[in-house]
């Protein structure tokens, strides 16, 4: 996380508009996806950004409110895990610190370019918020629904073997603690907007190196 102080236009800062941050059941199943959020916050009475990363984005704001009552978090994107946040966090700290972003730049403005820049540059995916959120919403039951109506009709056989064969040598894996490994690796494809299909490319995923 780091903070840059130097912005010359203070109002446009005071423009970006507080995120929606997840419910109790939506961080939990932003959290069991493993997955990671990079943010940008401000402190509204002193015109400053941060950036960060985050699993769980209201208890990280609420955290900085306890010192500082006007933080908010005005901008956010998901990626696949921390260690890629903290990437992108890392490359963007000295540029936001230091480089004056111009008159007509919020300082948060300037810290959601440089994020979105580094992130076209390592070729990473940002995942918006918003649309995350909207992902999550529909994902549960669609996954769900997709999974039941293939092993209703016979279409699952290369899970079911996979997971025969992962208790043969040795695993104490339940079958629904399986099925659900199966719906969370499809949950993040979906969540970040990846291509999925139920098919074997997801044994990994589920079964890890046993596989």
């Amino acid at each position: 996380m780091t903070a840059h102080s130097t912005s010359s236009n203070p109002e446009t800062t005071a423009k970006l508009a507080e995120i929606e941050y997840p419910r109790k059941a939506e961080r939990v199943y932003l959290a069991s996806l493993e997955i990671a959020a990079v943010y940008v916050g401000t402190y509204g009475g002193e015109h400053m950004a941060i950036v960060g990363t985050s699993r769980d984005l209201g208890r990280s704001a609420a955290l900085q409110q306890e010192v500082w009552p006007t933080f908010q978090i005005v901008a956010a994107w998901w990626v696949r895990d921390r260690q890629i946040g903290e990437a992108i966090v890392k490359a963007v700290e000295l540029p936001l610190r230091f480089v004056d972003p111009g008159p007509r730049v919020s300082d948060a403005e300037h810290a959601i370019a440089l994020i979105e820049d580094e992130a076209r540059k390592l070729g990473i995916k940002l995942t918006e918020h918003v649309t995350a959120l909207e992902r999550v919403k529909a994902s549960a039951e669609k996954i769900k629904s997709a999974v039941d109506a293939l092993n209703k009709a016979g279409d699952l056989k290369w899970f079911n073997d996979a997971y025969r064969e992962h208790r043969a040598r040795g695993s104490r894996l339940t079958y629904a603690a399986a099925r659900a490994r199966l719906y969370r690796a499809v949950a993040k494809r979906l969540v970040l907007g990846e291509r999925w299909d139920l098919s074997a490319k997801l044994l990994a995923d589920v079964f890890g190196e046993m596989r």
